[in-house]
């Protein structure tokens, strides 16, 4: 209409398909209507699933694919949940939270650090229209958010006390939130507009009326600390792997165990990750953590060639081609291996070469311990279970059903309770030994096996046993 191009730049992606690669026909009842995947899975989902494709590429659309985009959107709004609900029961305030930067603690300025690279990353990425990247560390950055800044921060906002570092706490969380939402806002329009009302005009009557009317967040140079960042994600890189090596071994975290061994990477900083250990020993519930500088404390490497490989190329050489290999620092080839270099060995007086692809490295534990190899670290986690492990572990199950009880009784988070319990001598044995953790868990004043009138009361199986809970406020 003003006789110029309507618009500069259009962002186009390749055909849109079902969720299993086949085209969308109506006669084939695979067609999904616009209208149907709106109402079912929701505008935002679908916003996020076209923006974090990758526009070369065919998208399988389908409500499979948006479940796992729900799974950020719900982790998203859990982690503004949790801070709505504390804020409630404290009486916060946001629009008078002020605090002092140096009240900020460690963790706290990790997070608003790791703010800062997703604020770069979105001026970057929002203005070259590669939209899948920003969103690719958005997701990093939520999970982070939700699984490590505020899991680690959780007592913080349950203690009772209202001291200045619950109150930092309270500002840096909202800060996060704040921010990311603006960040959001042009991918997820609707639930980043309820959490901004929420969060800020709520409290806020001068703020602009929408988060679509605010400034795009701009990075504030005295949050960036790319040294802290690097320290915190080797860190949680640590706590995943321990987490993995625990599934692999069918351990529950709430079970105890007895240590966890690590030989870091060369790039790592020892010193700094010394200083975090409380974090990794809590996180994956481990009694002692030791970094090796040798992997040989923790497992040894098998070398093997791939017969197939060279079968053709050294024919009956290959028995001694094995056995010199075998003779070689299995350390040494493995740093090799991992450089994609050849591994060079003597042969009746010859040099011959192996391709890194023509080498396997097999890993032997230690008994009782089971490894992985992750980012360049070696774990080994120790399986043996202590009857005094198993009986931590049968604790922090407790925790968790009375905490479930709590739910049912429709009790507020910090209300006080009367705990009771009957079961067997075993049972009993874990309430006596860890009566002050199950308390301090379940904010209980007293533990009794007599019940009282006007107890809600359930009958749960766990670890083989049978035990009946009841809880009064």
């Amino acid at each position: 209409m003003e006789n110029r191009e309507p618009f500069k730049t259009v962002l186009g992606h390749a055909l849109v398909r079902d969720e299993k690669g086949e085209e969308m026909h109506k006669s084939a009842g695979n067609a999904i209507w616009f209208d149907d995947a709106a109402e079912k899975m929701g505008v935002d989902t679908m916003r996020w699933m076209f923006a974090e494709h990758n526009p070369f590429t065919n998208m399988n659309f389908g409500y499979g694919p948006a479940k796992e985009i729900r799974k950020h959107l719900l982790t998203l709004w859990n982690t503004y949940a949790f801070w709505t609900n504390y804020a409630i029961l404290d009486d916060i305030n946001p629009a008078t939270l002020k605090i002092d930067p140096a009240e900020l603690t460690e963790i706290d300025r990790w997070v608003l650090a790791k703010l800062q690279e997703l604020i770069k990353n979105a001026h970057e990425n929002y203005e070259n229209y590669n939209i899948l990247a920003f969103m690719k560390k958005a997701e990093e950055f939520i999970d982070d958010l939700s699984n490590w800044y505020v899991r680690r921060n959780r007592r913080r906002f349950w203690k009772s006390e209202k001291d200045n570092d619950k109150k930092v706490a309270y500002f840096t969380l909202h800060k996060v939130l704040e921010t990311l939402i603006k960040l959001l806002a042009p991918v997820i329009p609707f639930i980043t507009e309820e959490m901004y009302q929420n969060l800020v005009v709520a409290s806020n009557p001068s703020a602009p009326e929408s988060v679509h009317h605010c400034d795009f967040p701009q990075v504030e140079e005295e949050f960036v600390n790319e040294n802290l960042v690097n320290v915190v994600d080797h860190v949680i890189a640590i706590v995943k792997a321990g987490r993995a090596l625990r599934n692999s071994s069918n351990i529950k975290v709430r079970q105890p165990v007895s240590e966890l061994l690590v030989r870091i990477d060369s790039a790592m900083n020892f010193d700094a990750l010394q200083k975090n250990e409380h974090h990794i020993k809590e996180e994956l519930n481990i009694k002692t953590l030791t970094f090796v500088n040798d992997e040989s404390e923790i497992a040894r490497y098998e070398l093997k060639i791939d017969f197939k490989k060279l079968g053709p190329k050294f024919g009956k050489d290959l028995p001694q081609i094995q056995k010199a290999l075998a003779e070689l620092p299995a350390k040494d080839v493995v740093k090799r291996l991992r450089a994609q270099l050849p591994v060079e060995l003597k042969l009746n007086g010859r040099e011959v070469a192996l391709n890194f692809d023509e080498v396997t490295v097999e890993i032997k534990s230690r008994e009782d311990f089971v490894v992985l190899e992750s980012d360049g670290m070696l774990l080994g986690l120790n399986t043996h279970l202590t009857d005094e492990l198993l009986a931590e572990g049968m604790a922090r199950d407790l925790v968790r059903h009375i905490q479930e009880l709590r739910k049912e009784a429709n009790f507020e988070m910090n209300d006080r309770i009367s705990l009771y319990f009957q079961g067997s001598e075993k049972i009993k044995n874990v309430f006596v030994q860890h009566a002050d953790y199950i308390k301090a868990e379940t904010l209980s004043v007293e533990i009794s096996e007599l019940f009282s009138d006007a107890v809600f009361s359930k009958d749960i199986k766990f670890s083989g046993e049978s035990v009946r809970l009841g809880v009064k406020k």
